[in-house]
């Protein structure tokens, strides 16, 4: 985590790496991330057992969390929420896309939240393709998230 200090009130810029990936029900794979068994239903919607999930926290000190961004390569479907316990509930969505596209994308999505001193915040990305297909990888790259720690 980087840190930079602000001239006001005891507070400082932090930035870090979205790098502690975890997945369920998906795997990877050479070209990128896919459904395990790469066989990837029609759906209108996310599946709630099938996501990649990230987590921010566990800092000695309270941490605002103003945004977090990542690069997402690949034709997928998507929801972005987030919640701070384990159990993913109650969680807070920030973003979606509905309609798959072939471009590759920056997403860049508000989030501040305050945890405090341990806390975790745990960051899920749930993919789904509206068509079946048995050849769909896709890649989440440069994730980063910014804030503000105070004292």
């Amino acid at each position: 985590m980087m840190r930079k200090k602000a001239e006001r009130m005891e507070q400082t810029a932090v930035s870090g790496n979205l790098d502690n990936m975890a997945m369920k029900g998906l795997e990877e794979a050479e070209r990128g991330l896919t459904i395990e068994k790469n066989q990837w239903p029609a759906d209108i919607d996310e599946a709630g057992n099938r996501y990649v999930e990230f987590v921010i926290g566990g800092a000695e000190k309270t941490l605002l969390v103003q945004q977090i961004s990542f690069v997402l390569e690949g034709k997928i479907c998507y929801r972005i929420a987030y919640a701070r316990g384990k159990d993913f509930y109650p969680r807070t969505d920030m973003g979606e896309r509905q309609q798959a596209t072939d471009s590759t994308d920056k997403v860049v999505l508000p989030v501040n939240e305050t945890l405090n001193p341990g806390e975790r915040l745990h960051i899920r990305l749930f993919p789904w393709s509206t068509k079946a297909d048995k050849d769909l990888y896709f890649k989440i790259k440069e994730g980063t998230f910014t804030g503000v720690e105070i004292e």
